[in-house]
């Protein structure tokens, strides 16, 4: 079994060439914990989808909102700048349902500046 970021996950994404952009994923059986997801599955969404870099975290949080139901889920990403180096990130996790299974929201300063 590959355990790699990259193999973690099969992306697609839904409406190619259209912003905000959105990815359908399919998740490796490796990143779970029984019907629980492995708190790694975010990183591995975002190495699979080719984002690249790090930034510094100020602040994260996350709400766990419920188990996700079988089959794919969709995580919606969204980035605002709010000063020169800052910027939040949210992130809503939705599984095949509809339901919000996660949420986060981090803080972060931009590397580099």
């Amino acid at each position: 079994m590959n355990a790699l970021f990259t193999s973690a996950m099969t992306l697609r994404e839904v409406d190619p060439g259209v912003y905000p952009r959105v990815f359908e994923g399919e998740l490796n059986k490796h990143w779970t914990i029984g019907p629980k997801v492995h708190g790694g599955a975010m990183l591995a969404l975002c190495a699979n989808a080719a984002r690249t870099g790090w930034a510094p975290t100020v602040q994260l949080t996350t709400f766990l909102r419920g188990l996700p139901a079988d089959g794919w889920l969709r995580v919606v990403c969204t980035c605002t700048e709010i000063g020169h180096d800052w910027f939040d990130e949210d992130h809503i996790v939705v599984d095949s349902l509809g339901r919000i299974v996660a949420q986060s929201r981090q803080l972060a300063t931009v590397p580099g500046r």
